[in-house]
């Protein structure tokens, strides 16, 4: 049984959490508009196996490589990007994670050890040339 102290930090690391969640929906676009000038310059880039550390909502995904598929669809381009590993912390920011993932044509999967409770939240179904996009939660 867990002491009366962990259960009180518990409790309040995730009202810190949801806090910075509810804080990062209100500022996210103010922030883009401040660093998106650096992004455009770097995330094309970026190749290879990625490890992102605090992605937030990966609002930066927009600015890697795509390239169309035969559906029509835009997705990650797969000759540029094996695969993409997103540690965050903050599990009240996965919903908006996966979206963004998704929005970007990743196959989105969770780390089912580092986080035993997750949901999958309608990933989409693996298509040719998806890479996978792995959310893990960090400490």
């Amino acid at each position: 049984m867990p002491s009366l102290y962990s259960s009180v930090s518990n409790g309040l690391s995730l009202t810190a959490d949801w806090l910075f969640k509810t804080l990062w929906l209100v500022e996210s676009d103010r922030n883009n508009a401040k660093v998106d000038t650096y992004r455009k310059a770097l995330w094309p880039e970026i190749s290879g196996n990625v490890l992102e550390l605090g992605p937030g909502f990966a609002e930066s995904l927009r600015f890697l490589t795509h390239v169309t598929i035969s559906d029509g669809s835009h997705v990650v381009d797969s000759n540029t990007i094996t695969s993409y590993t997103a540690l965050e912390p903050n599990v009240f920011l996965y919903d908006q994670l996966h979206k963004n993932a998704e929005t970007n044509g990743f196959c989105v999967e969770y780390d089912h050890k580092s986080y035993p409770n997750c949901k999958e939240l309608g990933t989409i179904p693996t298509r040719d040339n998806m890479v996978p996009f792995n959310i893990v939660r960090g400490t």
